[in-house]
């Protein structure tokens, strides 16, 4: 059963997460979301490109695929017009998932490229074979997940015991043999991952990291429900994959709600309530960390009397994960909040009862495509963290003076011209010039990582967050005697 075409599939960190691999039956979407998907589609169909293409994003164009650079211009089209919809940011960035098929995804770019430049952008044969004679490490889903003894959590394990040695492809096989293996920081060692990396950062103007999934046909469960700290852009490249989106169960106290569902943490079903989304993701089909089940075709249900559970897929599924990294990096009022306290040597703790409330204060801050072309966006930025200061604690600040203007806007500033223009620049640099076979792939990831690292620690120094800035230090130098002592770097 070939399912043809592409997806990209768009979710906030917020929703919940389970990936299978089979069909399910259909659902139906409501007719504001029908109308609001209409408009963004028609917005985007209807908008040109008006900024001109520098030498980076030439150069990101031509690496996506150095044989076809009609490809990397479609994607930049695709990306840019996404970034810069006003229908995306205000409809459904952080607020619902977004499914677009292949030909949709074409129709948006055909004016000038009529091609489906993410069918096929990631492959086994072409891409994933390189691993073969590599020192790129994997991990793969764990027997308990596999063998059906443990499915509701997310375990795993490493493709290879020895991270120093090169990587075999027969490993790799073996691995992938009745379970899902993947690729953590790909964008670090295949070029076109790069490349897509560096696009999605000139495109949105937010740290970026790519991860690829791979599921063999016959499997039952890819991954259980599982939230994440990353707003995400899915591209399905290769087969096909049923996913599942649902609201965030409510918070429990002792858990991270962008981390449920991993390490021994299981979401029970009574959490979830129904899918916001239940849908087959096809080849070349795309969810920006929302999507939507209505475009599902008839002959792709199972029908309601139809053992699903039965109905296998038939081809191995490949998918990218790119995430959109704000609250890894701290570029949320949440943050700003907790930065701005403990500068002011205010209480910064506080604990959220109200699960709006919490997610209000985890927006993104207005950075990148979110600040848009307003460039009062600090002004912005100020008078929204007073907002989320009191909604949070609004008894406390009725006895107690906000911090100034002055204040709020010295940690904007920092976060915006200091803490996120350096982590654009690293990755800059991380995403470029990869060759998977070349050691100095490797070295340059792992000094990328080191320099990351080194920026959290001085946000947390910044922060006047002793703890964070140690942590970080520490985690930085622990990893540089680790490499010292194996002779790698």
């Amino acid at each position: 059963m070939k399912l043809q075409g592409f997806f990209i599939f768009a979710l906030s960190s917020r929703f919940v997460v389970e990936a299978i691999s089979r069909h399910h039956p259909g659902s139906k979407a409501n007719n504001e979301y029908l109308s609001q998907r209409t408009a963004l589609l028609d917005e985007m169909k209807a908008a040109t490109l008006t900024s001109r293409q520098n030498d980076k994003i030439m150069d990101a164009i031509q690496t996506l695929d150095p044989q076809n650079h009609q490809k990397g211009m479609a994607a930049w089209k695709f990306l840019k017009l996404l970034a810069t919809s006003p229908q995306f940011i205000s409809q459904f960035w952080q607020a619902k998932p977004l499914l677009l098929r292949s030909e949709e995804i074409i129709a948006i770019t055909k004016d000038e490229y009529n091609i489906n430049w993410a069918d096929g952008s990631f492959t086994i044969e072409r891409d994933l074979k390189l691993l073969d004679g590599s020192y790129i490490s994997g991990s793969r889903t764990d027997d308990i997940l596999r063998e059906g003894i443990k499915t509701d959590t997310w375990a795993f394990r490493p493709i290879k015991d020895d991270p120093t040695r090169k990587t075999t492809w027969a490993e790799i096989a073996d691995a992938l043999k009745g379970g899902t293996i993947y690729f953590n920081s790909a964008g670090s060692f295949w070029p076109a991952l790069g490349a897509l990396c560096r696009l999605t950062n000139y495109a949105f103007g937010l740290p970026t990291n790519i991860n690829i999934y791979i599921t063999p046909p016959g499997s039952k469960v890819s991954v259980p429900p599982h939230t994440d700290r990353q707003d995400v852009i899915v591209f399905q490249t290769e087969g096909s994959k049923r996913w599942r989106v649902y609201n965030p169960p409510k918070r429990l106290k002792g858990k991270d709600p962008l981390n449920r569902g991993k390490a021994g943490d299981v979401i029970e079903k009574k959490e979830l309530g129904n899918p916001l989304l239940d849908v087959i993701l096809r080849r070349g089909d795309g969810f920006p960390h929302t999507t939507d089940t209505t475009t599902i075709l008839e002959e792709e249900t199972v029908p309601c009397n139809a053992a699903s559970d039965e109905i296998l897929f038939d081809e191995t599924s490949v998918h990218l994960t790119m995430g959109l990294d704000t609250h890894v990096w701290a570029l949320t009022y949440a943050h700003i909040r907790w930065t701005l306290l403990q500068r002011c040597g205010k209480d910064w703790k506080v604990e959220i009862t109200n699960d709006d409330d919490y997610w209000d204060s985890m927006r993104t801050i207005p950075v990148g495509f979110l600040s848009g072309s307003d460039s009062n966006c600090i002004d912005v930025a100020v008078e929204e963290t007073k907002r989320v200061l009191m909604r949070i604690e609004p008894k406390r600040w009725a006895k107690e003076s906000l911090p100034s203007d002055d204040e709020i806007r010295e940690v904007v500033k920092y976060m915006i011209d200091d803490h996120l223009a350096s982590l654009l620049e690293i990755q800059d640099t991380m995403y470029s010039d990869i060759d998977p076979h070349d050691e100095n792939t490797i070295i340059k990831g792992y000094h990328s990582t080191q320099k990351q690292d080194a920026v959290m620690q001085r946000y947390g120094a910044f922060s006047n967050n002793e703890a964070m800035r140690v942590a970080f230090e520490k985690r930085r130098l622990d990893r540089e005697n680790k490499t010292a002592s194996a002779g790698e770097l």
